[in-house]
């Protein structure tokens, strides 16, 4: 078994991250958090944000003291053992193909916005999308940092240009008052929408492996890049709470073209396109390079058990991708909307999320153990407020590690023969 190519610096990794978090939700969860909470928008952001720092701390730590392609089945794997890590890593396996399909198509809405298209050619356009995540992961994850990396500085580069246009022209500001005393039944409802944002973080510690110091930089990748994207959030809630939106308007368009007189709908469009195609673009390769860690194992086929010249391994890498299309396809003929397939998708993640922090608490040791703790505190929390949310999420559980203990029983009658 060959291994990857270690060569992700520190900003590539907090690019990596931060056009995750970013993704589809950069330009479109800030006003839909609005629309929910009101002024409360600004708390849920805040709330949301104090809830995943412990999450991430807790990511930083395993991915700097055990750093593995296999990120979450790794660390549950090693606490738990090996079927309960392997059946959390099919868990992933089974989640980006699911979740990687409501990205791309609601990152074609801001196509859709620029330029119309009818059914079957938003179909088509949806197999171009999933052939270019190919060859972009081609070359190798170096190549895609650089290119996230840019991303994330030109969407910072707007919300600023937009803060200074508010310092300028100055608007009617949300009620203090109102942040501190908000409806909080929106509030959490705000929460509930918001942690679609956060998902990703997981992801980055399928290359955790993959940085040229994982010691240094990967746990203070994690941190800077949740930091970031929290404040970008928060700026663009408050942001859209000073301007009127138009009727069928995309609020940070509206933002946009209030603040930097018009070509909102160009240059939001332009960068919601190319941020969720960044979102996937991590979510995919980053479980390609989970699928070759399991197939290492023997737990999936061995014929994912391959990298490239890059140190890609672009056959699990394109089988992913093959179930994209076919689930988009299938959302294409039955109708399927994808916040259906988000629903699921959070339920999928939370669970993921939870049984890491779990596997934290037994790995870890001293202060880090504490917040351990703390961060299982929250996702058994978060599990149950969205508990409608997590019953695929636990059948599936189930149905894997089921499997996988048959599987082993199987092999081991294999072996005594």
């Amino acid at each position: 078994m060959t291994h990857l190519n270690a060569s992700i610096t520190l900003w590539q990794g907090v690019g990596l991250l931060a056009t995750t978090l970013l993704g589809t939700g950069v330009f479109i969860l800030p006003g839909l958090t609005v629309d929910i909470a009101g002024d409360g928008a600004l708390t849920a952001w805040m709330v949301l944000v104090a809830l995943i720092i412990p999450i991430t701390w807790v990511f930083g730590r395993l991915g700097k003291r055990y750093p593995s392609a296999g990120g979450p089945a790794h660390f549950v794997g090693m606490a738990f053992g090996k079927s309960y890590g392997q059946t959390v890593g099919l868990m992933f396996l089974c989640l980006v193909p699911i979740g990687a399909s409501p990205a791309i198509e609601m990152t074609l809405q801001f196509l859709e916005a620029l330029i119309p298209l009818d059914r079957t050619a938003f179909w088509l356009v949806e197999m171009a999308f999933v052939a270019t995540i190919f060859w972009i992961n081609w070359e190798g994850v170096s190549l895609s940092g650089t290119v996230q990396s840019a991303l994330t500085i030109a969407i910072v580069i707007v919300v600023i240009a937009c803060l200074v246009g508010l310092v300028f022209e100055p608007a009617p500001a949300a009620s203090v008052a109102s942040w501190l005393t908000p409806d909080w039944l929106a509030v959490l409802t705000a929460v509930s929408l918001g942690f679609w944002s956060f998902l990703g973080i997981e992801a980055l510690s399928h290359y955790s492996e993959e940085f040229a110091d994982p010691d240094r930089d990967f746990g203070r990748a994690l941190n800077i890049g949740v930091l970031l994207v929290g404040a970008i959030y928060l700026l663009c809630t408050y942001l859209v709470l000073t301007v009127e939106v138009p009727e069928g308007t995309l609020p940070m368009v509206a933002v946009f073209d209030h603040y930097l007189g018009g070509g909102g709908r160009w240059v939001i469009g332009l960068l919601g396109i190319v941020s969720g195609a960044a979102t996937v673009n991590v979510y995919t390769s980053s479980t390609a390079r989970l699928a070759y860690n399991l197939a290492g194992q023997g737990t999936v086929p061995k014929w994912w058990d391959n990298l490239n010249r890059h140190g890609v391994p672009t056959r699990a890498l394109g089988t992913l991708l093959i179930l994209v299309a076919c689930i988009l396809t299938a959302s294409h003929y039955l109708q399927i909307h994808f916040a259906t397939l988000i629903i699921w998708t959070n339920g999928i993640i939370l669970f993921i999320y939870s049984a890491t922090m779990f596997a934290a608490v037994k790995l870890l040791q001293g202060n880090d153990r504490k917040i351990a703790l703390l961060a299982s505190i929250i996702g058994v929390l978060l599990m149950f407020a969205f508990f409608e949310n997590m019953l695929p999420a636990i059948v599936i559980a189930v149905l894997l590690h089921l499997f996988l203990s048959r599987k082993k029983r199987a092999d081991n009658q294999y072996l005594v023969k």
